[in-house]
């Protein structure tokens, strides 16, 4: 019908994998829980276009190893937005 999803990976399988990458570490702030809840819908989204029996896997969110994990969180704290004194 012309509708489309994009999204951030996939594979083959057996079963078929379609994923969302999120790479924040800890408490979410301000609007980033809405991007996860977004992110999980057009999943869902994607799932029933590309496989209507609905026979595919759906990754958002997995455990990472601690070293990949310390590095995540190293780089949000270069990262962190700070407003600047008036």
């Amino acid at each position: 019908d012309g509708s489309c999803v994009e999204i951030d990976g996939g594979a083959d399988g057996p079963p078929p994998i379609l994923a969302e990458v999120y790479a924040h570490q800890g408490r979410l702030k301000g609007s980033q829980p809405d991007k996860l809840l977004a992110d999980a819908f057009k999943l869902v989204a994607a799932r029933r276009l590309a496989f209507p029996c609905g026979h595919a896997r759906l990754l958002l969110v997995v455990a990472l190893p601690n070293e990949i994990t310390a590095g995540v969180r190293s780089a949000q704290k270069r990262q962190q937005m700070v407003n600047a004194a008036k």
